[in-house]
C-alpha cells in the first residue's frame, strides 16, 4: 500500500518591483479617497473636528501640554460659531467667516490631552495658513498618512499573494474611514495602523503550511508588527488596550509552533524591547496628560438605570455600532439608508462567515474573543458615562482591533484551498463591485447634507448655501478617481496570482486524498 499524494511546490514570491508598484498605487488609490473626504467637508465636518484642529495647531507651535484644557489659537483659524450645523441638521452655510485676525485667544478643547504624534504634521499647515485653507492641507496629510499604511497592509496581500487579504482591505476600508482619515482627527491613522498590524501578525503566525515566509520576509514582517503596533499604542490613548487585544487574539489564531518560531528569534526581541519602551511613554503620557479626565455633560447626561441602559444598548446602540462602521457622518447626525450598511456587510459576510466553518476551534474562540471584547469595551464605556456625559461610546474606537475580524478570515488556509482560483476571483470582484458605488454614494450623501442641509435628495451638483472649495466638482472626481484605481488594482491583483492559488487548492486536494493501493 502506497500514498499517492506529492509535495506540491511552494508558490514563489511576487517579484518586488511588482509589489512596490503595487504599494504605490494603493497609497495613491488611498490618498484620493481620504482627499475627497478633505475637500469636501466644512470646518468641523465630522467628529470633535473642531476639538482636534485646537489641538493640532497648539502642539505645532510647541504647546505640547494643554494647561486647563486649553490651547492659544489665532481667532481666523475656526468659526465661532463651528457647531451650528449639528441643530436641525442645517448646511454648512450657518457658520459664520471667522475674523481675519491672527491674535491667538485661549480655546477649550476635548482633545487637550492626547498624544502629541499625530498632530504635529497636520498642525503644520494650520501655523503657516491659519485658516480654513490650512485645515485642507492638514486634511491632505492626514489623508497621505493613513495612506501610506493601508497601502503597506495592500503589499504584505501581494507579498503573500493572498487574494481574499485583497478583498479584506478593500471591505475595511469603509467609508466611515475615508471620512476620518480626510479629517483632522487622529482615529482614521489609528484605524489604519490596526489593518497594518492584523497583516503583519497574521502573516507571521498563520502563514500557509506549503508557503513559509523566508528568513528576510520574516525579518521584514517582525518589523512591520512593530510599526503598526507603535502607531496604534501611541496615536491614542485606548490604543495599548487595542494593541493588548490584537496580539492575544492572534496568539490564540496562530498556527502550532509559529508563537515558539518567533520567540526564538533575536528580531522579535528587539522588536519587543522597543515597543514595552514606547508602552511605558504612552502609560506615563495617559497618566499625566489629563486625558482620561472627562468634563460632565448636563445636557447629555441620563438618568437610567441599570436595567434600562442595558435594554438601550441593546435596541438602540447595538445597531448604531453596527452602521457606524460603515457611515455614520459628522456627529452621528447623518445616516445611510439601510440598503447601503446591509450591502456593505453582505460581501464581509460571505468572507467570514465560510472561513469560521472552516476553521479551527481556537480561531473560532479567538474570533468570539475579539468581537466580545470589542463590545466590552462599548458597554462600559456607556455604563461608564451615561450619568454625566450620556451615550459616550462608538464603534469606531474600537474598529483598530475590530478590523481584524475582517482580516483574519483570508488567512484561514482549507477556505481559501477550498475556495478554489475562480470563485476567489469572484469573491475580490464582488467586494469592489459593491464597495465603490457605496463609496460615491456616502460622499454624496454628506456633500449634500452640508450644502443644503436636510433633504430627500442625494445631489451633491445642486445649489447650495454653503460649497465647498472650487465646487463639488473636485471632490468628487477626487473619490472617484481613488476608488477606481483601488478597484483595477484589486481586480489585477486578483488576476496575476491564479497559478499561486492552483497551487494551494492542490496542497489542500493532495492533503485530503484517500490513501490508494497500487
Amino acid at each position: 500500500m502506497s500514498v499517492s499524494a506529492a509535495a506540491p511546490a511552494a508558490p514563489t514570491a511576487m517579484r518586488p518591483p511588482r509589489t512596490r508598484l503595487a504599494v504605490i498605487v494603493a497609497v495613491l488609490a488611498f490618498f484620493c479617497m481620504g482627499a475627497g473626504w478633505a475637500l469636501a467637508l466644512p470646518t468641523n465636518g465630522t467628529y470633535d473636528e473642531g476639538e482636534h484642529i485646537i489641538r493640532a495647531y497648539g502642539v505645532a507651535t510647541g504647546q505640547i501640554y494643554a494647561s486647563h484644557g486649553e490651547q492659544d489659537v489665532p481667532r481666523s483659524l475656526l468659526p465661532p460659531n463651528r457647531g451650528c450645523t449639528l441643530v436641525n441638521r442645517a448646511s454648512a452655510g450657518c457658520q459664520t467667516a471667522p475674523p481675519a485676525d491672527h491674535t491667538r485667544v485661549p480655546m477649550k478643547t476635548g482633545a487637550a490631552g492626547y498624544s502629541p504624534l499625530y498632530y504635529l504634521p497636520v498642525g503644520i499647515p494650520m501655523v503657516i495658513s491659519p485658516g480654513y485653507g490650512g485645515i485642507i492641507v492638514g486634511r491632505l496629510i492626514s489623508a497621505l498618512m493613513s495612506a501610506l499604511v493601508l497601502g503597506a497592509a495592500v503589499g504584505i496581500a501581494v507579498w503573500l499573494r493572498n487574494r481574499l487579504l485583497v478583498a479584506g482591505l478593500v471591505l475595511v476600508a469603509t467609508p466611515m474611514l475615508m471620512n476620518l482619515s480626510g479629517a483632522i482627527n487622529p482615529n482614521g491613522l489609528e484605524i489604519s495602523a490596526g489593518a497594518l498590524l492584523w497583516c503583519a501578525l497574521l502573516a507571521l503566525l498563520r502563514p500557509d503550511p506549503d508557503n513559509l515566509p523566508s528568513e528576510t520576509g520574516t525579518h521584514r514582517l517582525i518589523w512591520i508588527a512593530g510599526v503598526g503596533s507603535a502607531l496604534l499604542m501611541t496615536i491614542r490613548h485606548m490604543g495599548p488596550l487595542l494593541l493588548l487585544i490584537s496580539l492575544l487574539g492572534a496568539v490564540v489564531m496562530a498556527r502550532p509552533g509559529r508563537v515558539r518560531a518567533l520567540a526564538r528569534r533575536r528580531d522579535m526581541w528587539w522588536a519587543a524591547g522597543i515597543l514595552f519602551v514606547l508602552g511605558l511613554l504612552a502609560v506615563a503620557w495617559i497618566l499625566t496628560s489629563g486625558v482620561t479626565d472627562v468634563t460632565p455633560v448636563a445636557a447629555y447626561a441620563r438618568p437610567y438605570g441599570f436595567l434600562q441602559t442595558a435594554r438601550l444598548i441593546l435596541i438602540e446602540r447595538f445597531p448604531f455600532y453596527l452602521q457606524q462602521v460603515v457611515g455614520q457622518f459628522s456627529y452621528g447626525e447623518t445616516s445611510l439608508p439601510s440598503w447601503v450598511i446591509t450591502g456593505w456587510y453582505l460581501p464581509i459576510a460571505a468572507l467570514v462567515l465560510p472561513a469560521l466553518l472552516f476553521a479551527g476551534r481556537r480561531f473560532r474562540l479567538a474570533m468570539l474573543g475579539i468581537f466580545c471584547a470589542c463590545l466590552a469595551i462599548l458597554v462600559v464605556l456607556e455604563f461608564s458615562f451615561i450619568h454625566t456625559a450620556g451615550w459616550a461610546a462608538q464603534s469606531r474606537y474600537v474598529m483598530p482591533t475590530g478590523v481584524g475580524l475582517v482580516l483574519a478570515a483570508a488567512f484561514v488556509h482549507r477556505w481559501r484551498a477550498a475556495l478554489g482560483p475562480v470563485p476567489t476571483e469572484r469573491m475580490v470582484q464582488m467586494a469592489v463591485l459593491v464597495t465603490i458605488p457605496l463609496q460615491w454614494w456616502a460622499l454624496a450623501t454628506v456633500m449634500t447634507r452640508f450644502q443644503i442641509g436636510s433633504s430627500g435628495l442625494i445631489d451633491p451638483f445642486r445649489g447650495g448655501s454653503w460649497r465647498p472649495v472650487g465646487g463639488p466638482l473636485p471632490a468628487l472626481t477626487t473619490e472617484v478617481v481613488g476608488s477606481v484605481t483601488l478597484g483595477v488594482l484589486a481586480w489585477r491583483l486578483t488576476r496575476s496570482s491564479e497559478r499561486s492559488d492552483r497551487t494551494v487548492k492542490s496542497a489542500y486536494l493532495d492533503s485530503t486524498a484517500v490513501p490508494s493501493t497500487h
